[in-house]
């Protein structure tokens, strides 16, 4: 009889440790952060200070070709510059790229909000889509392109994210032909 109630004990106390050790591994896969990623954790504030690349720095300006390209940075320089207060590099022109813009700080969502609503306030453009991806914000425009002669999507591109390499200070106006 004895060895039938040490079983018994000796099957509980099994199976309560199995349970604590089930509920603590739950608990950690549900999201409760283990004392080595509380150290991982980044507050808003300790992210200002982390240093990053200063892409505008070393940016060389360069001109824009001539006829769409030079019509569009007329337009996007005067939109970043209001946005940005101060002056965005083009450091990029050419084929599907047509501009290519560096600014002095990080882009945030709200910059790209702000673009945004310039750009369609801005005569002559017409937003047709907003979209983009983890890293991007972009606008699908009509516009220029048409009184320049040109057939394709424009597109504007503002990094808000470091992610595939690009940085999160860079703005492109893309031409998709058709």
């Amino acid at each position: 009889m004895r060895e039938k109630i040490l079983i018994i004990a000796l099957g509980a106390v099994l199976l309560l440790a199995g349970g604590w050790y089930y509920y603590f591994q739950m608990e950690a896969e549900d999201g409760e952060p283990s004392k080595e990623k509380e150290e991982d954790i980044v507050s808003p504030e300790e992210e200002e200070k982390i240093e990053r690349k200063d892409y505008y720095k070393g940016a060389e300006e360069v001109s824009p070709e001539e006829g769409l390209a030079t019509a569009l940075d007329n337009d996007f320089r005067e939109i970043l510059e209001k946005v940005f207060e101060g002056e965005p590099k083009l450091t990029d022109t050419g084929d599907m790229t047509l501009l290519s813009y560096v600014v002095k700080r990080p882009i945030t969502n709200d910059d790209a909000s702000r673009i945004k609503g310039l750009v369609e306030m801005k005569e002559g453009y017409n937003i047709e889509g907003v979209g983009g991806k983890d890293d991007y914000y972009e606008l699908k425009l009509l516009g220029k392109m048409e009184e320049e002669g040109y057939e394709g999507d424009l597109r504007v591109r503002i990094y808000t994210k470091e992610e595939r390499g690009e940085n999160v200070q860079k703005i492109e106006v893309l031409l998709f032909e058709k």
